[in-house]
C-alpha cells in the first residue's frame, strides 16, 4: 500500500500563521455529501451560520450534494486522475478504504491533537462506537521496521451522521392484542417473536381482523359496516379505530419485515456468534468469515420464521427497498429499519385511521450478544490544496461535529457523536420535552421517540447493547453488497442455508482464505 499522507505538526503551525492573514481573495472550501433534500434542508443552514461568523469573513463554502452515497462515492473515486476531489467530504468506512488506496486523505492526528485554541479535540469526547471505524483503516509505522504498528493507529475521519436500527411496532395494535392476551407484547428475544408472530396470526384469524376495522376496545368491524366520510357518525367512529386491516389480505400478512436485507443477514451472523469478515494485515486485504455453523443456525431459525409466515422482508409485500408502506396499510405490525428513517413509517395522512407506532430495540438471540449495527457516515479531509485551506477544512469538520452536532441531530433523527452534544441543553430539551406541550407532528414524535431509544437503551451500558461496524477494506463494499441477497434467496428463492453460504462464497472466491 502507498504510503500514507500525514498532517505534520509543522505544517499545521505554518497552516496558522497563514490562517491569520486574511487575504483579498476569498478561500474556498469544497464541501461533497450524499444527502438528499431532507438532511440538506438542516444541514445548509448550519453552513450559513458558519459562513456567516465575522471570523469566516474570508472564507466561501463551496456546497453539493451529489444525491446519494454510491454518487458521491463515483464522484471521487473519478477525481483521483485530476485532483479536483473535495476538501471535505463524508462517506462510509469502505469508500474511505478505496481514498487511501489512492492515497488522496489527510490523516487528522495533527489537528486533533493541537493545541491551539479552537483547532484541537478531545477524541475521548466521541462515542467509541461511532469513532472505532476510523480507527481501524491505517496505522504509524515503526520508524525502525517500517511496518504498520497497529497499537498506534491513524485517524483517517471523524464521526458526523450516526444512526442504529431499530424495530417500530404499530403501538396501537399491541394495545388492542393485549386486550385478547396480555402475552402478546413487543417482542424482546428471537424465540419471544416466535411465539408472539404465531399467536398474532392465530388471533387475527381467530377474531375474523383480516378485512375489516379492528377497534381500540377489541371489536371488530366488517367493511361493509364502516361509515364513510359523509355519515354523521364517521368522525366519532374515527375515534374509535386502532387498525384498518380492510386491504389486508391473510396470505400477505406478515407480522415482522426488515428493511436492509445487508444488515440483516450481517446482524443475525453476529448475534448468533459468528463472523461476518476480517481486515487482512492492511486495508488492501480482507476476508470472508460467514461459512460457520453459527451462521447455519441463524439462517434455519429465520427460514423457519418465514415458513411459518411470521418473518418477511420488503420483498414479500412487493416492495425492493422498505416496508414502510406494507407497515402503514398494515401488512406487517413490526418493522426493523434505520432509526434516520423512522419518521417515515409513521401514518399521518397517509391512511384514512393513523395509529400509533413506537421505537423499540431490536430482538436479540443471546443476552451477551445483543449486536445492533451502528451506521452512518464520517468526515474526511482530503489532500488538496494549501495549507490555509486544509486548516479551514478542519475548522468546518470540527464544526460539525462538536459544535452544532446536536442541533443536526435533533432536526434530521441522527445522534450526536460526541457526550458534550449528547448532554447539551439543546438535545436534553429535545429529550425531555413533552411532546403535546410542544405540539409535535407524528413525525416529530418518532424522531423523539427514536432518540429516546438511542440515549435510555442502546447508549446505557447496564443495557449491554454492542453496536458495532465491520472492518473497511478494499472489496468490503462488494461483500456487503453480494451478502444483501441472502435472505431473499433463502425466504424467497426457497433455498437451504447451506447453499447460499456456498452461493455467496463461490461469488466472493477472491475474498476466501
Amino acid at each position: 500500500m502507498k504510503k500514507f499522507k500525514l498532517t505534520s505538526i509543522a505544517a499545521l503551525t505554518a497552516l496558522m500563521i497563514l490562517s491569520g492573514c486574511a487575504g483579498s481573495k476569498k478561500t474556498k472550501v469544497i464541501f461533497w455529501t450524499g444527502f438528499g433534500g431532507k438532511i440538506n434542508g438542516v444541514l445548509e443552514p448550519l453552513l450559513a451560520e458558519y459562513q456567516a461568523r465575522p471570523e469566516n469573513a474570508d472564507i466561501e463554502i463551496d456546497y453539493t450534494t451529489k444525491g446519494g452515497y454510491p454518487n458521491l462515492y463515483q464522484a471521487i473515486s473519478l477525481s483521483v486522475s485530476n485532483e479536483e476531489y473535495p476538501h471535505i467530504a463524508n462517506g462510509y468506512p469502505d469508500h474511505f478504504a478505496t481514498y487511501l488506496s489512492s492515497n488522496i486523505l489527510l490523516s487528522l492526528d495533527g489537528f486533533i491533537n493541537s493545541e491551539v485554541e479552537g483547532i484541537g479535540v478531545d477524541l475521548s469526547d466521541f462515542h467509541q462506537a461511532y469513532l472505532k471505524e476510523n480507527q481501524e483503516m491505517a496505522y504509524y509505522r515503526d520508524p525502525n521496521t517500517g511496518v504498520p504498528d497497529k497499537t498506534k493507529p491513524i485517524t483517517v475521519g471523524l464521526p458526523f451522521n450516526k444512526s442504529t436500527e431499530i424495530m417500530i411496532a404499530n403501538q396501537t395494535f399491541f394495545d388492542v392484542m393485549a386486550i385478547y392476551d396480555e402475552n402478546v407484547v413487543i417482542p424482546k428475544t428471537w424465540d419471544q417473536l416466535d411465539t408472539v408472530g404465531t399467536r398474532i396470526i392465530e388471533l387475527m384469524t381467530e377474531k375474523n381482523i383480516f378485512g375489516n376495522v379492528l377497534l381500540k376496545d377489541g371489536t371488530v368491524v366488517l367493511k361493509e359496516n364502516v361509515p364513510t366520510s359523509e355519515d354523521a357518525n364517521y368522525d366519532a367512529f374515527a375515534e374509535t379505530v386502532a387498525v384498518d386491516f380492510r386491504t389486508v389480505k391473510k396470505d400477505i400478512f406478515r407480522p415482522i419485515s426488515w428493511d436492509s436485507t445487508e444488515n440483516f443477514f450481517i446482524t443475525a451472523v453476529r448475534q448468533w456468534g459468528g463472523t461476518y469478515t476480517e481486515m487482512g494485515s492492511d486495508i488492501t486485504k480482507g476476508y470472508v468469515r460467514f461459512d460457520s455453523a453459527e451462521t447455519r443456525a441463524a439462517l434455519t431459525y429465520f427460514k423457519e420464521s418465514y415458513q411459518k409466515r411470521i418473518f418477511g422482508l420488503p420483498s414479500s409485500f412487493g416492495t425492493d427497498q422498505y416496508a414502510s408502506k406494507a407497515f402503514k396499510k398494515g401488512e406487517c405490525v413490526l418493522t426493523i429499519s434505520s432509526s434516520a428513517g423512522a419518521d417515515e413509517n409513521v401514518p399521518d395522512g397517509s391512511v384514512e385511521f393513523p395509529f400509533r407506532q413506537s421505537s423499540n430495540e431490536i430482538p436479540y438471540k443471546f443476552a451477551d450478544k445483543k449486536y445492533v449495527i451502528s451506521q452512518g457516515t464520517n468526515l474526511a479531509l482530503f489532500d488538496r490544496g494549501d495549507a490555509k485551506v486544509k486548516t479551514e477544512a478542519w475548522k468546518l469538520l470540527r464544526y460539525l461535529t462538536t459544535e452544532v452536532n446536536d442541533r443536526f441531530g435533533r432536526d434530521t433523527s441522527y445522534f450526536p457523536v460526541t457526550k458534550t452534544m449528547q448532554d447539551s441543553e439543546i438535545y436534553r430539551e429535545f429529550l425531555d420535552g413533552d411532546a403535546d406541550e410542544k405540539g409535535y407532528t407524528g413525525r416529530q414524535r418518532a424522531i423523539q421517540d427514536t432518540a429516546i431509544l438511542n440515549n435510555d437503551v442502546y447508549d446505557d451500558p447496564t443495557e449491554a447493547w454492542l453496536k458495532f461496524t465491520d472492518p473497511g477494506f478494499e472489496g468490503s463494499a462488494f461483500i456487503r453488497a453480494e451478502v444483501g441477497s441472502i435472505m431473499d434467496k433463502l425466504f424467497i428463492g426457497g433455498k437451504t442455508p447451506d447453499q447460499v453460504i456456498a452461493e455467496a462464497y463461490s461469488k466472493l472466491s477472491k475474498y476466501v482464505e
